[in-house]
């Protein structure tokens, strides 16, 4: 049996998050392999409720399986 797994994207965007560069800043990437993932919905939202605050934006939580 495959575990879940959760990835963020902004509302509007069709890419999923990742935090990559030196200066670990967040882009968008379209491959779902590439994305930032989270073993559980409870820590995607976590993170995107974080982010949504700082950056402004409507972070989705997106189910990968």
């Amino acid at each position: 049996m495959a575990m879940e797994r959760f990835a963020l994207c902004r509302q509007g965007d069709s890419g999923y998050l990742v935090v990559e560069g030196p200066d670990d800043h967040l882009t968008s990437v379209s491959e779902h392999q590439r994305a930032w993932t989270f073993p559980s919905h409870e820590s995607a939202s976590c993170a995107a409720r974080t982010i949504g605050r700082l950056t402004g934006c409507v972070i989705l939580v997106v189910c990968l399986s």
